[in-house]
């Protein structure tokens, strides 16, 4: 008995419909992958410098960090955390990372996930001796090799307490922080945490052309 195989136009067709579904189906799934490791790498650097900070300020036997002889700038508590081993850190030159960030954010260090967490300042001025915190920054793995990295996005600014916290919401936040894809970092840090740390479109605003370009960036 004869078997018919395929004709070169069935295979064709076959292979046509093969591709279509996955360039429908493939980026979703990187989309949540990368959502995913930026949910997990977020919580993770929240948790590791709350929980360093707090241990530096246990052993310093003060209640929080303005209350030090030297009250530190956020540049210099993250350098004291790492000189005395309470996390973990690996200087990073600022000029290798991705444009985008704001030009306050001039000091930068990689954590054992290769994400990236960093000052915001490190003038006097900026030292934890008031109420309203200071304020650092994360970058996502990913988007440390990438050209430019957006805010609420790529990476986030967060307020960091005297008391060692970081500003979430439960706490000291603002629940009606700016959170879009092009601008708001300290409102999508707090949402996405409300959302038990998962990236996804729901939390953010629909942006508008105010939302855009808030703020000096590096270029």
């Amino acid at each position: 008995m004869k078997i018919k195989g395929f004709t070169l136009t069935e295979v064709l067709i076959t292979l046509g419909i093969i591709g279509v579904i996955a360039a429908l189906t493939i980026p979703q799934l990187y989309s949540r992958t990368r959502n995913a490791h930026l949910g997990a790498q977020l919580a993770n650097a929240i948790s590791t410098i709350e929980n360093a900070t707090g241990l530096y300020i246990y052993d310093q036997n003060v209640r929080n960090l303005s209350q030090l002889n030297a009250v530190p700038s956020p540049k210099t508590l993250l350098q004291t955390l790492a000189d005395n081993k309470y996390i973990k850190l690996s200087t990073v030159n600022t000029s290798d990372l991705p444009s985008g960030l704001p030009d306050t954010c001039t000091t930068a260090f990689s954590l054992p996930d290769k994400s990236i967490i960093g000052a915001c300042s490190d003038t006097a001025v900026s030292a934890f001796n008031n109420a309203a915190g200071q304020q650092i920054f994360f970058l996502s793995s990913t988007a440390a090799n990438q050209d430019t990295a957006i805010e609420g996005l790529d990476f986030f600014i967060m307020t960091l307490a005297a008391d060692g916290l970081i500003y979430l919401p439960g706490r000291d936040y603002d629940a009606d922080a700016a959170c879009t894809e092009l601008d708001g970092g300290a409102g999508c840090a707090g949402k996405i945490a409300s959302n038990g740390w998962k990236v996804d479109k729901k939390i953010y605003k629909t942006t508008t052309s105010t939302d855009k370009g808030s703020g000096d960036t590096k270029k």
